[in-house]
């Protein structure tokens, strides 16, 4: 059985992408976006990556 707190961070995840394509209409600017965000999740900085790419809707 798979866990509720996976699903739901692969939801948050995705809604997050989705958000940053949306917004963002520079393929590079997309790539540096994602890529912050992967970062700030490798170091557990969730308020920071919430403020920083201002995703507050999505968690």
């Amino acid at each position: 059985m798979v866990d509720a707190l996976y699903i739901r961070g692969w939801e948050d995840c995705l809604e997050a992408l989705s958000n940053i394509t949306k917004q963002t209409k520079n393929y590079e600017d997309v790539k540096r976006k994602i890529e912050r965000l992967r970062d700030l999740v490798h170091e557990q900085k969730f308020e920071r990556m919430r403020m920083e790419l201002g995703v507050y809707d999505v968690f």
